[in-house]
């Protein structure tokens, strides 16, 4: 998708005499009457199309493309995956396809180009963890749980495109949530032990060895970051390497990637990290929330 100064979007601006159009719909319309004028002009759009029309634009749209993989071999794999985490003291959840306009953008930094923006309000999910935040912040301020650890299976979209093997624009991922309301730092090391061992059972049953980490320490909240580093290097339990620290905002107080070998190939199969989201949607600096996602399609590709 063109951003607002892109060639591509002057060119349309320009073709129906109107420069100021975007401008326009943004600022004057209410998210309700756009989506009513949206729908408007894609049902007229749409009453011009054939039958001939979908089979010609199949080929085009990567998005709509089938997953190679054997769809029994992943819904075995969600199944046993999800058994896993319920007896490591994770609550599954089936999501919905959708998930509120501005989920993946307002908190979850996530550029909204790169997301399937849909009508009345809503975008096909691109990060389930951004709904399972949105969902437990909600749940947590009604029940006052101190904790909350929910999982999901979910099919994930991103327009954005990436090449090379491995590489599909939907795919099947598991994402982890953790809220924590606390003002110590120990439960919130406790809650990422919890997601590194989900991981661990994870890749040793589908058959993977050798998990290691790539642990980054982030400048916002660094004493978090300190603190875990020093209870991994304890543990004995992982293994662990220390990296340059980067200057992304997209975490907190650290991050980690997980791999695990394969034969001979070793895998990069997960991402974990704080970020703040809940307390920005709570105003509450003191509900942590960890999230981490494991690539399922990817695992049950290779395995």
């Amino acid at each position: 998708m063109p951003e607002p100064n892109h060639p591509a979007l002057k060119k349309i601006l320009t073709k129906v005499g109107n420069p100021d159009l975007v401008e326009q719909l943004a600022d004057t319309l209410s998210p309700g009457e756009l989506s009513s004028l949206l729908l408007e002009v894609y049902r007229q759009k749409i009453a011009k199309l054939r039958p001939a029309d979908l089979l010609a634009g199949l080929s085009q749209n990567r998005l709509v493309v089938p997953t190679a993989l054997d769809p029994l071999i992943l819904k075995a794999g969600e199944l046993d995956a999800l058994k896993l985490a319920v007896a490591l003291g994770f609550h599954p959840i089936e999501l919905g396809p959708v998930t509120p306009l501005g989920s993946s953008a307002v908190y979850g930094r996530i550029n909204q180009n790169n997301v399937l923006s849909a009508l009345r309000n809503c975008e096909v999910i691109a990060d389930p963890s951004n709904l399972l935040c949105l969902l437990m912040a909600a749940e947590q301020l009604q029940s006052k749980t101190p904790e909350l650890h929910w999982i999901c299976s979910h099919r994930t979209l991103r327009t954005a495109l990436f090449e090379g093997p491995g590489r599909y624009a939907h795919f099947q991922m598991l994402a982890a949530c953790s809220l924590v309301q606390t003002r110590a730092t120990e439960p919130v090391l406790e809650a990422v032990l919890k997601h590194l061992v989900l991981q661990k059972a994870l890749f040793q049953h589908f058959g993977l060895h050798d998990m290691s980490l790539k642990f980054w320490l982030k400048s916002a909240r660094k004493q978090v970051g300190l603190a875990l580093w020093e209870c991994l290097q304890n543990s004995g339990e992982f293994q662990a390497e220390l990296q340059s620290e980067t200057g992304t905002d997209y975490y907190q107080g650290f991050q980690i990637k997980t791999y695990a070998r394969f034969g001979e190939q070793t895998l990069e199969l997960a991402d974990c990290g704080l970020v703040p989201w809940a307390a920005e949607l709570r105003g509450d600096r003191h509900l942590n929330c960890l999230i981490s996602g494991v690539g399922l399609e990817r695992i049950l590709m290779f395995t």
